[in-house]
């Protein structure tokens, strides 16, 4: 599949398992402060940089590469990615439909939940990498026509959490609209 999203995460895993590399921190259930939840987009000098908008063509072969991450120096629990990709439009040849259409080839969404080791504790930051490539195409239904979403966008809603037994502070959420032209 060429969608797809990607957990490096298994890179630190791959490092705790040493015993190097990743901070780890103990579990706590009292942690007052929220995670820092952080998008980056990787430009075209290969360097990641945060963003909260980036551009796709949706009929060429392009793709947009980011990164979310999740940090708390207390631990962390999870993050998670998920995509809302649906367009008020479709255009099929020179055609454009109105209506309610689903964005096909966006990435499925990604989940990883962590648990502490023997000791109780967890590493203090995890990262998402993700990549949505073009092309990116709906379908104008009765018809069985595929054309392409242009100006619509894909939101990707990255979610993450610490060890905190407080709602109000154990979430936070980023996102990152890619506009399609």
């Amino acid at each position: 599949m060429t969608h797809k999203t990607i957990l490096t995460f298994s890179a630190c895993i791959a490092v705790l398992a040493t015993g190097i590399g990743c901070k780890k921190s103990q579990i706590n259930p009292n942690d007052s402060t929220p995670p820092t939840v952080e998008i980056k987009v990787k430009g075209a000098d290969g360097q990641y940089a945060p963003a909260s908008t980036a551009s796709l063509a949706v009929s060429s072969s392009d793709a947009i590469d980011f990164m979310c991450t999740n940090s708390d120096p207390d631990g962390v629990a999870s993050i998670a990615l998920n995509y809302s990709s649906q367009s008020d439009s479709c255009t099929v040849d020179s055609a454009i439909f109105s209506g309610s259409f689903p964005i096909a080839g966006v990435p499925a969404s990604a989940v990883q939940n962590l648990s502490g080791d023997p000791q109780g504790q967890v590493i203090t930051s995890v990262p998402l990498l993700a990549t949505v490539k073009a092309p990116l195409t709906c379908t104008v239904f009765g018809q069985n026509k595929k054309g392409f979403p242009f100006g619509s966008k894909v939101t990707a809603t990255c979610t993450g959490k610490n060890w905190s037994s407080n709602n109000q502070v154990s979430t936070a959420m980023k996102t990152l609209t890619i506009n399609l032209h």
